[in-house]
């Protein structure tokens, strides 16, 4: 993932819809991504990155379907452990992102 300015992320953050924002906002998903990383005990560089693509995610600057690749090189970390870690991001956060989405649409 190119490095973006936090301007960039702000500009880019200014286009999306209320209930995105409000998903960003939340800090549910934070969390369930920090004890993500806890379980897996990634270092505190290393849970910041995997922070950052969720919400690159969430936002839609990165791609679902590269996010894997994107975990294992930016991480540093194996083919397995990127598997269990999308396993966890799928349900505990992603699903969660759906259901707040699903919720706020309503």
């Amino acid at each position: 993932m190119d490095n973006l300015t936090q301007n960039e992320i702000q500009e880019y953050m200014s286009g999306l819809s209320d209930v995105v924002l409000d998903l960003v906002q939340d800090k549910t998903w934070g969390k369930r991504v920090d004890e993500i990383a806890e379980k897996y005990s990634l270092n505190e560089e290393q849970s910041n990155i995997l922070t950052n693509l969720v919400l690159f995610v969430l936002i839609g600057v990165e791609a679902p379907e590269t996010l894997g690749a994107s975990l294992q090189t930016e991480l540093g970390i194996s083919e397995l452990l990127t598997e269990q870690i999308m396993k966890d991001l799928d349900t505990r956060v992603f699903q969660y992102a759906l259901d707040f989405i699903n919720r706020q649409g309503e």
